[in-house]
């Protein structure tokens, strides 16, 4: 593989050795897709993020077209262009409290191993990075399709004898989850890794939940199929 470009990092972390690259300066326009942000119309979102989210235009990622270049091509072993599946503006407003049960734990966002997330912070390091976990029992740090159903069977009877996981956010290492690696939030910054990976934002119960971006943790959430 070849030397990384400046401003770009590689990791491999847990037992599956999964890559992360960390990509700072992401884009030359991050002030001004804050501005964006701050007259867009967010909405609901789905089962697992704990907030809102605005559709975004994914042309936006030309402007890191080099560093996602070597990311899939080099990391990931990429040869052809990845498609943009989605792409959208995310603000966490649900305070712990409010969490879903499923919002409490580690979760995957898809089980194609052919799907990377690319995840894009506009927010600073109070604001709350990014861990990855491994599921005690299992032993499963990503779920592709033939370990979902293990990986549900075995949450529902852990949830029967033990009850769901407290309400709050997951900020470590817990019964269910061992924390296996973490990534800092820094405005700017992008972090890439396959969406199968058991993950979850570190954001901290103590903090105040409001509805202005400028103040919480935004970021711009993209997927990318490579098959």
């Amino acid at each position: 593989m070849q030397q990384p470009p400046d401003g770009i990092i590689v990791h491999r972390h847990g037992r599956e050795q999964q890559p992360v690259v960390v990509i700072d300066d992401f884009v030359p326009y991050a002030d001004q897709i804050m501005e964006f942000a701050s007259k867009a119309t967010f909405g609901e979102s789905g089962a697992f993020f704990p907030g809102v989210r605005a559709q975004f235009d994914p042309g936006y990622l030309r402007g890191a077209s080099e560093a996602l270049k070597y990311a899939t091509r080099e990391v990931f072993g990429i040869k052809s262009n990845p498609a943009v599946k989605q792409c959208y503006l995310s603000y966490v407003t649900t305070p712990p409290a409010a969490l879903k049960p499923e919002q409490r734990r580690a979760h995957y966002d898809t089980s194609d191993p052919n799907m990377l997330a690319i995840l894009h912070y506009l927010c600073d390091e109070e604001d709350g990075g990014t861990s990855f976990y491994r599921h005690r029992a299992t032993g499963f740090e990503t779920v592709p399709q033939e370990r979902s159903l293990p990986l549900l069977k075995e949450i529902d009877r852990e949830t029967e004898a033990f009850g769901e996981p407290a309400p709050g956010y997951l900020n470590g290492d817990t019964e269910q989850f061992e924390r296996i690696a973490s990534y800092k939030a820094k405005f700017n910054r992008a972090i890439i890794y396959r969406s199968m990976t058991l993950h979850s934002g570190d954001i901290s119960n103590d903090r105040a939940f409001t509805t202005d971006i400028k103040t919480g943790r935004l970021t711009v959430n993209s997927f990318v199929t490579t098959a």
